[in-house]
């Protein structure tokens, strides 16, 4: 019986033990603040887009990007006539603010009742210039001579810059009479130079233009 007794004083023990909670409370981090980063002063108004990011600051002093969960708005009267926003990503669609003069963008978020606010400036170009320097005579281009054209564009600020992969699809090239665009993308264009006569090719940029004419021939 003794035996018995020790036996069952055993068991109940390991049951005991077995029970015993072995897991822990989670930690849970309290968001201190949040913020919007990788806000430039400023964007030209031929850019594709820049984009921003939200950031949440944890009471512990780690950071979390919440870009995708935070809720993102234009606060200015014009903004939306101006650019776009999406997820922090600001696309421009106009020069400026679509009257020659820079446009100033503003702009907040909010995420689980926080809130930051920024703003950048857009600088409006004022004026295109096409870029043929490796034609190297523009007066006799053959039949079926292809050319890549490039732009160079004047900004308000006194700036100067030449297209690359970085600038606007709204940059828009044209082309008439004896030649076609055959492809165009960020402000590049590839020129075909289809049959005898004159060519003329074109840049645009909402209001702003240029225009060079080219002769060819057999």
């Amino acid at each position: 019986m003794k035996y018995l007794h020790l036996f069952f004083f055993n068991a109940t023990l390991l049951l005991l033990i077995g029970c015993k909670e072995t897991t822990t409370s989670p930690v849970i981090k309290d968001i201190q603040s949040i913020s919007i980063e990788n806000v430039p002063p400023f964007i030209y108004a031929t850019r594709n887009s820049v984009q921003l990011k939200a950031t949440a600051h944890y009471d512990d002093g780690s950071d979390a990007d919440i870009t995708e969960a935070a809720a993102w708005r234009f606060v200015g009267e014009n903004d939306y006539s101006e650019a776009t926003l999406f997820y922090g990503l600001i696309t421009p669609i106009q020069n400026g603010d679509g009257n020659g003069s820079e446009a100033l963008l503003e702009f907040e978020i909010s995420y689980k009742e926080l809130a930051d606010n920024g703003s950048l400036r857009i600088i409006p170009a004022t004026a295109l210039t096409i870029d043929d320097t490796n034609i190297t005579d523009p007066n006799n281009i053959k039949v079926d001579d292809n050319y890549t054209f490039s732009v160079d564009i004047n900004y308000s600020d006194g700036t100067f810059a030449k297209v690359d992969e970085n600038h606007s699809n709204s940059l828009i090239w044209s082309a008439t009479g004896s030649a076609e665009v055959l492809n165009q993308e960020n402000g590049v264009a590839t020129i075909h130079f289809t049959q005898t006569g004159e060519a003329n090719i074109s840049i645009t940029f909402h209001s702003l233009s240029d225009l060079r004419t080219y002769t060819v021939s057999q």
